[in-house]
């Protein structure tokens, strides 16, 4: 299988650990690329000082699997979810009408 070296490199740079699976989800649905690249940029412009991590999440009672994007911060205040709320609204045109899916959310892991 063939990766083009840009992707690899935005995915390590993004914190991404599990490279080759999402690399094999944008192979399987390649119109998710452009995709994840608008999530990205409007996860950064919304959640600022959040640490993001790209991956794929499989759900093991059905056959299905999604990119999942965590935003991870120092300190979770109330309004953590609310901004990453409105992140969601706006990242909702790139998504919809996609042949894959991608979630924007936390898992409330700290940051050192």
């Amino acid at each position: 299988m063939l990766y083009d070296v840009p992707s690899v490199a935005r995915c390590i740079i993004l914190g991404l650990f599990d490279t080759m699976s999402v690399l094999d989800y944008l192979l399987r649905f390649p119109d998710m690329r452009e995709t994840v690249n608008q999530v990205v940029r409007l996860a950064r412009e919304h959640l600022p000082g959040a640490q993001l991590e790209l991956g794929v999440y499989t759900d093991p009672e059905i056959d299905d699997s999604y990119l999942v994007l965590y935003a991870r911060f120092p300190e979770y205040t109330p309004e953590v979810m609310e901004r990453i709320r409105v992140a969601r609204r706006a990242c909702l045109p790139y998504i919809r009408g996609r042949s894959g899916w991608i979630l924007l959310t936390t898992d409330f892991r700290q940051l050192p």
